[in-house]
């Protein structure tokens, strides 16, 4: 069945091309009827109908492009079947979409003739979201021993990491997901994916992991009734149950990965409220939030789409409860050191096109240039500006002449970021294009500046920590190489 996928070339950017999109969440299907009037006219053609569309096609139609072997590897996995009440027509049971590389079998979203369909509470998503999209891509690329996918649904983290870690466990409460993960596991030929069925970390007592990804239900309801989107009644229940865990399960030098909604409440940052939830270990990590989002609250509950007044009701009470003053959605990093040290919590924006690697490197730059020791590792670096940094420079009228008087320096590539500076730091930033270390750039500033006396080296120092940390210079490639043991 893996063949007639790979032999039809359905595969991500195909499909998108044949679709006319360049992700497939920004596919906006015609109704059936313009669907089914466009002919099919060779094997891609019908898979997308089948398996990305959902809809119907006629048999006549299937035995005319698809071959017999192809037909049968597709049947015997009931990948495709007539249906009962139009004898004439084939149709797919389930969803393969292409996501990345892999191919993911995934329950329906409309009836084979383009109507509706009700949706189970276990229902098993497509990752045809844009929110599936970046919680896979913001994941590491680097190897590991042992992954777990925590709440896999239709396995698609476990199939991404499956190339990374030597052994990767996806588990979930529902049967019906752990059933598509297995059976997405065996489509795309990773053996060294085991999933299993559990309640967080029941499936997998005693086990514990290098890596853990995660993207928990985070809608807070009074009881939970969807299983895959319920999480608690404020929202955070279960991924505070699956911090609160993560001591006992998460190894030294290890990371958990999580993509979600969550909440800043009065005098408590959601990251203050997650240091509380690792408990007495709590030194023991550090804790990164990447902001997509972070709205108001009232003005989040005012702007909510697709959810019933008793739904906006409901969370507006629980809001004054627990005196809620934004709403985030973010992607969160909390790694385990491997020695101890000063924990750090650090928050940014995100911009466009963030990954794991982006994240990654956020984090262990914060930890590195923590250490006291960091001015000597700072001062040899060879900075240079980032593609999307902008300095807007505001003129006032000084002694009838329009003059410089205010520096604004934006950081605009994977993390986003503003801030005023003083004239002198602006000018430093203007000439950086990685030729000269930041200790050669000091010694320029000292040489042109012999009467300031305020600068110290480790004030210099702390500058391109936080240039760097904010997105406004990028660092040389061989900065990723640095002896990250210390984690």
């Amino acid at each position: 069945a893996r063949q007639v996928f790979e032999n039809a070339g359905y595969n991500y950017a195909a499909v998108c091309a044949r679709l006319g999109v360049k992700r497939l969440s920004e596919y906006k299907p015609a109704s059936a009827a313009e669907i089914f009037a466009e002919p099919l006219v060779d094997e891609l053609g019908v898979l997308v109908r089948l398996f990305c569309q959902g809809l119907q096609v006629s048999r006549e139609t299937v035995e005319r492009l698809l071959s017999l072997e192809s037909r049968q590897a597709l049947a015997a996995l009931d990948l495709i079947a007539g249906k009962p009440d139009a004898p004439a027509m084939d149709f797919a049971p389930v969803l393969v979409l292409p996501f990345l590389e892999w191919l993911t079998a995934s329950d329906r979203l409309c009836a084979p003739d383009g109507g509706p369909v009700e949706v189970e509470s276990d229902a098993v998503f497509p990752p045809l979201f844009d929110s599936t999209y970046n919680f896979v891509t913001r994941l590491p690329e680097t190897t590991c021993e042992a992954a777990l996918d925590l709440g896999t649904g239709s396995g698609v983290a476990a199939l991404h990491q499956s190339r990374l870690a030597r052994r990767v466990w996806a588990t979930d409460i529902a049967g019906r997901s752990s059933y598509f993960a297995h059976f997405n596991a065996l489509l795309n030929g990773c053996s060294n994916v085991e999933t299993a069925q559990g309640d967080l970390f029941d499936a997998v007592r005693g086990l514990t992991f290098d890596r853990i990804v995660t993207q928990p239900p985070y809608m807070a309801a009074e009881s939970s009734k969807i299983g895959y989107r319920d999480g608690g009644k404020d929202g955070e229940q279960i991924f505070r149950r699956i911090v609160e865990k993560l001591p006992e399960v998460l190894r030294r030098g290890g990371s958990l990965y999580a993509l979600l909604m969550a909440t800043d409440r009065e005098n408590e940052t959601f990251e203050q409220r997650m240091r509380k939830w690792l408990g007495a270990a709590e030194e023991q990590f550090d804790i990164f939030v990447g902001c997509d989002v972070a709205q108001d609250a009232a003005e989040y509950l005012q702007n909510a789409r697709k959810i019933s007044d008793t739904e906006r009701e409901y969370w507006r009470s629980l809001y004054q409860e627990t005196k809620t003053r934004a709403v985030l959605y973010c992607s969160v990093v909390i790694r385990r050191k491997r020695q101890a040290s000063p924990p750090l919590t650090k928050r940014m924006f995100l911009g466009w096109g963030v990954t794991g690697r982006d994240l990654d490197f956020q984090l262990t730059w914060n930890a590195l240039t923590a250490r006291p020791n960091a001015s000597e590792f700072l001062m040899g670096v060879r900075p240079r500006l980032e593609a999307h940094a902008e300095l807007i420079v505001k003129h006032r009228v000084q002694a009838g002449r329009l003059l410089p008087a205010e520096f604004e320096l934006t950081g605009g590539g994977a993390f986003l970021s503003k801030g005023k500076m003083p004239a002198w730091i602006a000018q430093i930033i203007a000439e950086c294009d990685g030729s000269r270390t930041w200790s050669e750039e000091f010694d320029r500033f000292c040489t042109n500046n012999p009467t300031s006396t305020d600068v110290r080296l480790e004030d210099f120092a702390h500058i391109l920590a936080v240039l760097v940390s904010t997105g406004v210079f990028e660092i040389p490639e061989e900065i990723f190489g640095f002896d990250t043991s210390w984690w």
